[in-house]
């Protein structure tokens, strides 16, 4: 079979060149190939160089990766190379930490012994804040590996009593090894203290979000707290000077604020808030189950939320940890499981060198297991528009057909292999679908 094909290898996701040439069925992204012959395929009888050759990966012809000649004679193929540019899109996370003074509580401490004493932890144990700036730091790890992704972080209270801001503590930038580092460092020197503005925290995290410039492609906001919101209403600062709600102009009902018009005004630009309820949330169960919902993320589609009631145990809507018996391995966990999902498997579909859309009725899309050229290494993934073969499904994410998504397994075995190389594919025999 012959087709037109659009390459991009994406080691661990990293963009890089497409290309748009004549190729057979399953022309791995490779730069060999026979390069002479009469004719016919670059991987078959015919050559690259020969009467009606056409090169896609060698040195001479019509070639990939390399400048060379056009080698379309008698009986060659009317479909020339052309090279296109697509890219992985981005991701940016920002990391909304609690920092109150129960942070400060042993993992092993009661909710109720935690808020009527919050600063007696035993230091030879695991404190909460200790479990999360570990389990933060091997989610930054995790996400260092991965191109075209930006991390910030922002505390609240960020006064030691309830103030807030939009400015994050760390700004967000590319998760290079010295964003990891500031990261890191912030963490280490958070000094758990103040109460737990969270309705606070999550609006004006969503106002930083709605900088486009700042935070390009996919968003996500990771909310993490032990508590419930502790500053509502804004009336703490007790003419003290501190940073309250009403100083950031959030005032009212700033929980129906929150759920009925920031968050739904989030959903509009593609941002999406995970939930983590670390112990001592019980008590603000109902809210966190309802961040979640709204922010897209739910465990379930059917969970609770409303803000107002508290959940049955297990039908929360948020990563409720406060019936954890290893608070530090499940929070692990549940951050690889968010890390894993704000990772983007959507790639943009390339134009061609005149800006015309390509045909997206003829895309294939292929993955080539780590980073093989053979066939014995291609997996064919299947266009599936309601990704009910999650094993091997990819859909257009838009009605425009401009960006490319894997669902399900696909997805998970290209997160999972470093070495992975995808493949978008224009066939002359059509599209693989469900």
């Amino acid at each position: 079979m012959n087709r037109a094909a659009l390459l991009f290898s994406a080691t661990a996701f990293v963009s890089a060149s497409v290309v748009s040439a004549c190729s057979p069925s399953s022309s791995p992204p490779d730069n060999s190939g026979p390069v002479s012959g009469a004719g016919g395929s670059p991987f078959g009888s015919g050559g690259a160089t020969g009467a009606g050759g056409t090169g896609i990966f060698g040195t001479g012809g019509d070639t990939v990766f390399n400048a060379g000649g056009s080698g379309t004679g008698a009986g060659g193929n009317s479909c020339g190379a052309t090279n296109y540019q697509s890219t992985l899109i981005p991701s940016s996370i920002l990391f909304v930490v609690d920092r109150s003074g129960s942070m400060n509580c042993n993992l092993t401490t009661s909710s109720a012994d935690c808020e009527a004493h919050p600063v007696t932890a035993d230091t030879s144990k695991p404190t909460r804040w200790s479990s999360i700036v570990t389990g933060i730091g091997a989610a930054l790890d995790q996400l260092a590996t991965v191109p075209n992704t930006s991390v910030g972080l922002t505390f609240f209270s960020n006064d030691d009593v309830c103030g807030v801001t939009s400015a994050p503590n760390v700004d967000l930038a590319d998760l290079t090894q010295p964003q990891v580092d500031a990261l890191k460092n912030a963490l280490a020197n958070g000094n758990p203290k103040g109460g737990t503005p969270i309705v606070g925290a999550t609006i004006l995290a969503y106002k930083h979000l709605h900088q486009q410039a700042m935070a390009p492609g996919n968003r996500f906001v990771v909310l993490v707290t032990d508590g419930e919101d502790s500053c509502i209403p804004s009336t703490q600062d007790g003419g003290s000077g501190h940073t309250t709600y009403a100083d950031q102009g959030i005032t009212g009902d700033v929980v129906s604020r929150l759920l009925g018009t920031e968050m739904p005004k989030a959903a509009t630009v593609n941002i999406r808030t995970f939930v983590i309820g670390a112990p001592g949330s019980e008590p603000g169960r109902g809210l966190l189950s309802a961040i979640a919902f709204a922010g897209n993320t739910a465990r379930d589609p059917n969970c609770e939320h409303d803000p107002n009631v508290l959940p049955a145990a297990g039908a929360e809507c948020h990563l409720d940890m406060t019936r954890s018996s290893d608070f530090g391995t499940d929070l692990a966990a549940a951050l690889k499981k968010i890390t894993g999902q704000a990772i983007s498997c959507e790639f943009d579909v390339p134009l061609a060198a005149d800006g015309k859309r390509v045909d997206t009725n003829k895309l294939n899309v292929d993955y080539y297991k780590n980073g093989g050229t053979t066939e014995a290494d291609i997996v064919n993934f299947y266009k599936d528009d309601a990704c009910t073969s999650p094993a091997d499904g990819w859909y257009y994410t838009d009605v425009d057909k401009t960006k490319i998504q894997l669902c399900g397994g696909a997805c998970d075995a290209i997160r999972a292999d470093a070495k992975a190389k995808v493949q978008v594919a224009l066939s002359c025999q059509g599209q693989r679908a469900r």
